[in-house]
């Protein structure tokens, strides 16, 4: 089976949840299907990506493209110079002839069995693939995302645009389920969510894995350290971090004075490396080459997400890790885990910091939870597993053409 595969951005270095679920399935697949990986790539991307992932069997083919810095006066002009599209501005910021002109390329050279488009933002690729099976794969349910960020955000402005957003997107990714000939999610919750929001007749669900050989447990544990991991440039981690850090970690602080908090993500906003300057009690890591030695020397990992679609693979990274992990429930929404069996869930300030506290002074209840967590991911939730899923998935598409 020839695949043709479809991202806003170049699989590597893998330092995202969308790119480390997207690289561990793509990597197993290469083991039964020609892949050709199409993506923006930065003009300055590292020559050993293209041969790792050449090495896994898989043609990358790339439109250059600079990365965009989502902050500043040109982001903002940028923002608002597409707002009266009816397409979402994440959507429209792919919308390119070089892209157009590389798929049509493509297309004209190689006889390919299906496509698939990664993420909804690469949604718009339909209209140019004919006759071809097609498939979306759904990281997260995008309109949900927007319209959690309508609920939290205090800021006026943001509020409405975050509302006419959420609109756009609405409208943009009820077109696209319906344009597709089957659509991915990662959790039956998403999976019921489109089909509940938007009619959506034909969809399979790719469980969430681990890579555990890479995340097993480590030594360097530091007392009382509290780690949280994610893309710092992603509006959900962001908002995360202030709320914790604003409103949960001063409650933490009263009673538990050697409290430390370690932040791990790619390119942290300036006011979040700001806050690590002045407050020797949080350490922004920003990028990281390997994040398990930060993982590692947390005592506690915490996923304090107000906002958020899809599954976090970070959860079951950290439980591979044997960490114990505190979550908000959307932050643990999608994966199978259980409330004080596996996993530890808390909403509201109060709670969190409560159950920050209790976790850390009760080393038989934190160690009993993270053996649980352990022993889930381990015995149940492979990539191997998953990408056999997505694989029969793609053969059902091509057999139904």
């Amino acid at each position: 089976m020839k695949v043709l595969w479809i991202k806003s951005d170049f699989l590597l270095p893998a330092d995202t949840g969308g790119k480390i679920r997207s690289k561990c399935l793509l990597f197993e697949l290469a083991e039964h299907c020609q892949i050709t990986y199409l993506s923006y790539a930065p003009p300055d991307l590292e020559k050993r990506w293209f041969e790792e992932m050449q090495q896994a069997g898989i043609t990358p083919v790339v439109v250059p493209r600079a990365e965009e810095r989502k902050a500043g006066l040109r982001f903002l002009l940028r923002v608002l110079s597409k707002i009266t599209s009816t397409k979402p501005y994440i959507v429209n910021k792919y919308i390119t002839a070089a892209m157009r002109q590389q798929i049509r390329s493509l297309l004209e050279q190689q006889r390919f069995d299906v496509v698939v488009c990664d993420f909804l933002e690469m949604a718009w690729c339909a209209d140019l693939l004919n006759d071809l099976p097609h498939v979306l794969f759904e990281h997260n349910v995008e309109t949900m995302i927007w319209r959690r960020y309508c609920e939290v955000d205090t800021n006026l402005f943001k509020k409405l645009y975050f509302a006419r957003e959420k609109k756009r997107m609405e409208r943009f990714e009820r077109e696209a389920c319906a344009n597709f000939d089957l659509v991915l999610t990662v959790s039956e919750q998403d999976n019921q969510l489109l089909r509940d929001s938007f009619d959506l007749k034909r969809s399979l669900t790719i469980p969430t894995g681990v890579d555990i050989v890479y995340f097993q447990p480590r030594q360097g544990e530091i007392d009382n350290r509290l780690v949280f991991s994610g893309s710092m440039d992603w509006l959900p981690n962001i908002d995360a971090f202030w709320w914790f850090y604003r409103s949960i970690f001063p409650l933490i602080s009263k009673d538990t004075n050697d409290i430390s908090l370690t932040v791990v993500g790619r390119r942290p906003p300036e006011d979040i490396v700001a806050a690590g300057r002045q407050d020797q009690s949080v350490e922004i890591t920003g990028t990281v080459a390997d994040i398990r030695p930060h993982v590692a020397s947390g005592q506690l990992f915490v996923l304090p997400l107000r906002i958020g679609g899809g599954t976090r693979i970070k959860i079951y990274e950290a439980m591979a890790m044997k960490k114990c992990v505190l979550s908000t429930t959307i932050g643990a929404e999608g994966l199978p885990v259980t409330d004080g069996v596996d996993i530890v869930l808390a909403d509201t300030e109060k709670q969190f910091a409560g159950k920050v506290r209790e976790l850390l002074h009760d080393d038989n209840k934190r160690n009993r939870i993270a053996a649980a967590g352990y022993r889930l991911v381990t015995e149940n939730y492979s990539w191997r597993q998953a990408a056999l899923i997505l694989q029969q998935g793609l053969q059902s598409v091509v057999a139904g053409s």
